[in-house]
């Protein structure tokens, strides 16, 4: 199944930027190129330990980026115990935050809202989410159609509870 990639301002959840498509270095170079021509100030990403995000972000927004990683370390839980089959992580145990461009604030440093986010994503957009490879490109007009509409409508539209403005009021704030 197709990644998907997402940029998420943590102060004013503002999303500049999204992509479905795999973690290809073409694919993470194309995603980092438009997501730097829509930023104009200097800004810090956070990901996991992904190289090919690395090498991008430093070439792409000419070493004007604040880059850290999220490596997180889940505890192993025994297949089919309190979870009645269903997937779902196991506890995390630990999480190693590293500066790996220019001076990131690794307190920061979060892979959280992005994570969150991509659930929100995914529950609200189930019929274009499906394993099936077919259907996906298929569906993938539409599918290109409802996400933007999603992101319109929550950059836009949908006033949240902590700001409350939308993220594009809240940018410009």
């Amino acid at each position: 199944m197709p990644g998907r990639s997402l940029r998420f301002d943590a102060d004013t959840k503002l999303i500049p930027s999204f992509a479905r498509a795999s973690a290809t270095p073409e694919n993470t170079r194309l995603f980092i190129q438009d997501l730097a021509s829509r930023l104009t100030n200097r800004v810090q990403i956070s990901s996991d330990a992904s190289l090919s995000m690395l090498a991008r972000s430093s070439a792409t927004f000419d070493s004007a980026v604040d880059y850290a990683t999220v490596v997180k370390a889940y505890e192993n839980d025994p297949v089919g115990t309190g979870n009645n089959g269903k997937y779902s992580p196991g506890r995390v145990t630990s999480i190693e935050k590293t500066a790996k461009i220019g001076s990131p604030d690794l307190e920061s440093t979060s892979t959280s809202y992005v994570e969150r986010s991509n659930l929100t994503i995914r529950m609200s957009n189930r019929p274009y989410d499906s394993p099936d490879e077919r259907l996906q490109q298929e569906a993938g007009e539409i599918y290109k159609a409802a996400m933007a509409l999603n992101f319109a409508n929550y950059n836009l539209c949908r006033v949240h509870r902590t700001l409350r403005v939308t993220p594009a009021m809240a940018v410009l704030a």
